[in-house]
């Protein structure tokens, strides 16, 4: 789904009144000055932020500037919701038009054509752990045997990050639990009162999410640059997603979560143990031996036959903690009106 945008129009138009922000010498004169953004907020207490840009030296502006997330102004939440761009991008413009009462017509048919420059894109993806342990086991996993080319992966509050060093104006990745996210106390992150208890919580509470933000420098300099909004079809994002999500280097091999580990028969946990440490465990019992227990582990996930020697992959899929599994949006969800859907 696409969880955030940052566009700018080719737009002539009369400034919208928001103020100015300046930077003012001590000895009064003003070094730089800028437009101050304008907040527009959506139904559900999200918000845009707009602002005009440039002039034509007739006191018009010639851009308009937005940034905001596009599945929260229009649906309240962002648990699911579209990777179709120019339907969202026309959707929010209506609304953002409507409030900043900015004349609309033109804006929306550039909307329509996707005229518009894209200078950042978050994509985020849910995968099912299927139970709350699993899933914060795969947190954990990822948190201690992933990496990127800018060094190994960064936790804070809960989140991972991936290329935190290299982020500005190139591309940051992150993995949360979506149902501890918006059961947050954080008001930016939980659901509104309109949306609680209509089943987004319980949705949520086995979820790994896992977003990429994607902006402007890595768009322009790819083979074929990708500028306007046209460009970014549902495949094309698609492919962006997994693009990053390749770039993400981890190990082939997962430690299995506790509670699976102490269900274990004695003699199976004790090769696994052993394989955990980088022993051999071959050349420490029989061969029909070896191979039974081996048997066993591979259902979880886990071959004692290949060292644990934290070789890496770029292998899309999530690591076997447990299936964790892309899930989509439920049939539920647009029974209910819970998602944009153009």
């Amino acid at each position: 789904m696409i969880d955030w945008t940052r566009l700018r129009f080719s737009f002539l138009h009369d400034p919208i009144p928001t103020g100015h922000v300046m930077s003012i010498r001590s000895d009064g004169l003003v070094e730089w000055e800028s437009p101050k953004k304008l907040n527009i907020r959506g139904s559900y207490e999200s918000n845009f932020l707009i602002r005009s840009q440039g002039g034509d030296g007739q006191g018009r502006a010639t851009e308009l500037y937005i940034d905001g997330n596009p599945s929260k102004f229009l649906q309240g939440h962002n648990v699911f919701g579209s990777e179709n761009l120019i339907p969202l991008v026309e959707e929010t413009l209506k609304k953002i038009c409507f409030c900043a009462d900015i004349p609309s017509d033109f804006l929306l048919q550039k909307a329509r054509k996707g005229e518009f420059e894209v200078l950042g894109l978050h994509i985020a993806r849910s995968f099912d752990a299927q139970t709350k342990i699993n899933a914060h086991a795969i947190q954990d996993f990822l948190s201690l045997n992933s990496k990127t080319k800018a060094g190994r992966c960064q936790s804070l509050a809960g989140t991972n990050y991936w290329n935190m060093a290299s982020r500005k104006n190139r591309w940051l990745g992150k993995s949360y639990l979506k149902g501890e996210e918006i059961n947050s106390r954080k008001k930016s992150h939980r659901l509104p009162k309109d949306l609680q208890n209509l089943g987004l919580e319980d949705f949520s509470e086995n979820l790994i999410r896992i977003e990429f933000e994607i902006y402007k420098q890595e768009f322009i300099e790819r083979a074929n640059p990708l500028i306007y909004g046209h460009q970014f079809t549902p495949e094309v994002i698609d492919q962006l997603y997994f693009e990053y999500w390749s770039r993400v280097k981890m190990s082939t091999q997962a430690h299995i979560a506790s509670e699976e580990l102490l269900s274990m028969p004695r003699a199976i946990r004790s090769s696994y143990l052993m394989w955990c440490e980088g022993i051999n465990v071959r050349t420490h019992m029989s061969k029909p031996t070896f191979y039974r227990h081996r048997s066993e582990l591979l259902g979880l996930g886990v071959d004692i036959a290949i060292p644990n020697d934290h070789e890496v992959s770029n292998v899309v899929p999530l690591i076997r903690i447990i299936e964790a599994t892309p899930i989509g949006t439920p049939d539920w969800a647009y029974e209910k009106g819970l998602v944009f859907d153009k």
